[in-house]
């Protein structure tokens, strides 16, 4: 008989977690009986045949009071459904699908799968996740540098926690890679683009990338850069390209469903986040055969391109890495237009510059992009050993 796995998580929009979490769901359905548990469903931007199961409690951040009600009644629908559907196993992913989790654990195994850089979040985050990773039955980074520093900073046992990088399907990306769909933005693609991804907000160090850019934008006029995306930072990156004078080479574009079919027409990725987890943008990159760019941030980007280097000492200057080009960490300052580039800026500069004017290293990462996701087609094995480890 097969298991059933509830998984749960805030929405299914607009995330890479959210994106994620469909990705696992349409692997492990192939295997048991999976249902998709959601806070809110109003907006879905990832596809799936999953059996979807929405609380209908609207997430609020504003409203203090119903905040409170929607966590008692999410607490109670998802202990109803976890009884009603013979849950064996709750897989859970973010900060308070973690808590309900574990609070509405019944005769179900739990296992909490922690996202990102807690070090970088709110104190009450921290606890929270915390308390969640003590009282679950198992938990799931998706890196290892992740699992480690939870180890030492959580006092995890660790035979209890487990690493598990972010699943990405090749023929999956390939099929979608093939789609006929007439491109929204043909025109824009139709020159030399840098692709980034990624949701509009401070974590992404998306203005970094556009100042670093304004360099480039002043020496190359062939090439564009295109930010893929939705956030409440939009309006400030959109003011900095206009400050900047970059609308003609510079564009802002909404979050697609499909992006594959847009990073296979670009030259190559770059992505400035402050902190990660596992970047779905990195694979997604390396599965469609391009380039890759990325800050040698906590945690993953390192583990993605320089997997022999694990708890080295974090680049200062750009270097060219076995799979990719590591950049130093940005800083978390907003800066006027009328500042000069950072230190760290000018080596993401530096770093685009050298992969534009070098085709032939363009060639090779390519080479490696499609060599080093390769290691990621085991991902979903690996879950349901956790799985099955789990519930014996």
């Amino acid at each position: 008989m097969k298991k059933n796995i509830m998984i749960l998580l805030t929405k299914l929009s607009n995330g890479g977690a959210e994106k994620a979490a469909t990705i696992l769901a349409e692997n492990l359905s192939k295997k048991y009986n999976v249902y998709l548990v959601v806070y809110d469903n109003s907006i879905q931007d990832y596809e799936t045949n999953v059996k979807i199961i929405d609380l209908h409690t609207k997430i609020t951040n504003k409203n203090y009071i119903k905040k409170i009600i929607n966590v008692f009644k999410r607490i109670w629908l998802v202990k109803k459904y976890k009884k009603q559907l013979n849950i064996d196993v709750t897989i859970s992913l973010l900060t308070t699908p973690n808590l309900i989790n574990v609070l509405t654990k019944g005769k179900d195994k739990t296992i909490v799968s922690i996202r990102n850089n807690l070090k970088r979040k709110k104190w009450i985050e921290d606890k929270v996740n915390s308390f969640a990773m003590k009282k679950a039955d198992k938990i799931v980074t998706v890196s290892k540098e992740m699992r480690d520093f939870y180890i030492t900073h959580n006092k995890i046992n660790k035979n209890k926690i487990v690493a598990i990088n972010n699943i990405c399907k090749l023929s999956e990306i390939n099929e979608k890679i093939k789609n006929n769909e007439i491109l929204k933005y043909n025109e824009i693609f139709n020159g030399n683009v840098i692709i980034s991804l990624g949701r509009h907000i401070k974590q992404k160090g998306q203005w970094h990338l556009i100042r670093a850019f304004s360099k480039i934008a002043k020496e190359n006029k062939e090439y564009k850069l295109v930010i893929f995306g939705r956030g409440k930072k939009k309006e400030y990156l959109q003011n900095l390209i206009n400050s900047l004078s970059l609308n003609e080479q510079v564009y802002l574009l909404d979050f697609v469903k499909n992006p594959y079919i847009y990073l296979k027409k670009s030259k190559f990725l770059v992505t400035a986040s402050l902190f990660e987890g596992c970047s779905n943008t990195i694979l997604e990159a390396m599965a469609c055969g391009i380039p890759v760019i990325a800050t040698d941030c906590d945690y993953g980007n390192r583990e993605i391109l320089a997997p022999n280097f694990l708890n080295k000492e974090k680049v200062k200057e750009y270097k060219k890495e076995e799979f990719g080009i590591l950049v130093p960490e940005q800083d978390e300052k907003y800066y006027d237009v009328k500042e000069p580039l950072t230190k760290e800026e000018i080596e993401l500069y530096k770093a685009i510059k050298e992969l534009i004017e070098n085709e032939e290293l363009r060639k090779h990462y390519q080479e490696k992009s499609m060599e080093r996701i390769q290691d990621f087609q085991e991902n979903v094995d690996k879950w349901i050993e956790c799985i099955e480890e789990t519930n014996n």
